[in-house]
């Protein structure tokens, strides 16, 4: 396994325990099975140029896998939201 797909691998652990502990600020409560259930959710799709994450109804993000005149390989860019003002 390349260290780039060992790096998106810890980035999958590391965006599936930030959406845990998101979970436990929340006031209703944490929901265990809500959150093995995102986990299991996020998939990586690689392209050309990026590694797309996924969660099971949206884009979480990309990471540039070759640098480029913009980004450097690794990078981590975010989706763009449909509801930006």
């Amino acid at each position: 396994m390349s260290e780039f797909n060992k790096a998106i691998d810890k980035l999958i652990v590391a965006i599936g325990d930030d959406y845990k502990a998101f979970n436990l600020r929340m006031e209703y409560g944490y929901d265990a099975e809500r959150v093995d259930k995102f986990r299991n959710e996020l998939s990586v799709k690689t392209g050309r140029k990026y590694a797309k994450i996924l969660t099971d109804r949206s884009v979480w993000g990309f990471v540039q896998i070759e640098d480029d005149a913009k980004f450097k390989k690794g990078d981590i860019l975010k989706a763009l939201s449909l509801h930006q003002s």
